[in-house]
């Protein structure tokens, strides 16, 4: 495959010198918080460490992090990346971002572009295009690609009431075997209301992702979202999600599920809180084209709630410790299973300190999981 453009290096070095600290800024050097991980998962350990600094003033602001892993992938490589940031006029303001990343396999090279109006009044603007490249050491398993992004994005506030944002992404991503090849289109809508005690957030997003040389696996996705949100007192607030998401496949297989969950919160005074959680999952499409021996029209076959999920939060803040816990119930057909979570925080001056105790997560089945302790020391 080829290597990247060679006029890439001389746009950076343009940017970087239009984006430079401007002579008698005024600003300050930081140094970000050093933080340090250690995590236990599945009976495997590993750590990570990372940090950063930067220059910042009202108009311009430059930052530079870093990561280190102990066990470095794909997916989570060493990383080193560093963004300016420069206010143009007005409420419009031009970033340039880089990242390196390495992992045993490979490496990737990013950048990214982008333009922004950042207030909505009564329409805020974002545009940005990035690119990356992953290269592949030889022996490793797997192959180099190009990736390119350019999204444009709109904010518009008619009333203080009332907010819609909407989102169009076009991806194009390009490996050496023609059959991966792919160009993905993703279009997001959000209108978020807020009347008397209410708020009220809808979510529509639509994508498709095609491969030209392997029509087969084309997809496209659908997602509709809602979620109300009512502060019944001022203790107590009453929130409701419900999401549906479809996916249609190039080989005729389709799939629909609906998420539900509850959550009622309880403030028994400034420093505890108290939450209910309830939330279940229903199949509602399901096909998947048979052999012609199995033929049988199954379009009509209805599922029943499964992965009902019913779980109890707890916080507590007393000066330095702060607490999370949650207990949770999750009902399948074979019967039940429950687990817990404890999250204990404790500053100290400059530093934070943070143990996680989730050996089957929390009541989201994204919560993360295993053993972990987390240290943050903060400079100033």
């Amino acid at each position: 495959m080829r290597q990247p453009s060679t006029m890439f290096l001389p746009v950076c070095l343009l940017l970087c010198f239009f984006l430079a600290v401007p002579a008698g800024a005024r600003g300050e050097w930081r140094l970000d918080p050093v933080h340090f991980k250690y995590k236990i998962k599945d009976d495997e350990s590993f750590s990570a460490l990372g940090g950063g600094w930067g220059f910042y003033a009202p108009h311009y602001r430059w930052t530079n992090d870093w990561k280190w892993r102990s066990q470095p992938t794909t997916t989570e490589p060493l990383t080193f990346q560093t963004e300016l940031r420069r206010r143009v006029f007005a409420d419009w303001w031009l970033t340039a971002g880089g990242k390196y990343a390495y992992a045993p396999a490979c490496d990737f090279r990013w950048f990214e572009l982008e333009v922004k109006k950042s207030q909505a009044r009564p329409l805020a603007f974002r545009t940005w295009g990035n690119g990356e490249w992953r290269r592949v050491f030889p022996g490793a398993g797997i192959e180099d690609y190009d990736r390119q992004i350019i999204g444009l994005s709109l904010r518009w506030r008619p009333a203080p009431a009332l907010r819609w944002q909407g989102e169009f992404m076009i991806e194009d991503k390009t490996y050496p075997t023609p059959t991966r090849s792919s160009r993905k289109l993703a279009l997001r809508h959000e209108l978020t209301s807020r009347f008397s005690h209410h708020r009220l957030t809808g979510i529509y997003a639509n994508s498709t992702r095609d491969y030209p040389k392997n029509p087969w696996i084309n997809y496209s996705y659908r997602s509709f979202r809602l979620e109300w949100t009512w502060a019944a007192s001022d203790r107590s607030t009453l929130t409701a999600k419900s999401g549906l998401n479809y996916r249609r496949s190039g080989n005729g297989k389709e799939g629909g599920k609906l998420d539900l969950t509850g959550i009622y919160e309880y403030n028994h005074s400034p420093t505890r809180r108290l939450s209910g959680l309830l939330g279940a999952s229903k199949v509602i499409a399901s096909y998947d084209p048979l052999r012609e021996d199995e033929e049988e029209d199954s379009g009509a076959e209805t599922f029943p709630f499964s992965n009902m999920r019913w779980g109890l939060r707890w916080r507590e803040s007393v000066s330095p410790f702060s607490v999370q816990s949650e207990v949770f119930v999750v009902f399948k057909e074979e019967g039940f299973d429950w687990g817990g979570m404890l999250n204990l925080q404790v500053e100290l001056e400059k530093v934070r300190i943070r143990l996680g105790l989730a050996p089957k997560g929390g009541f989201y089945q994204t919560a993360e999981k295993g053993y972990w302790v987390e240290a943050r020391y903060y400079f100033d």
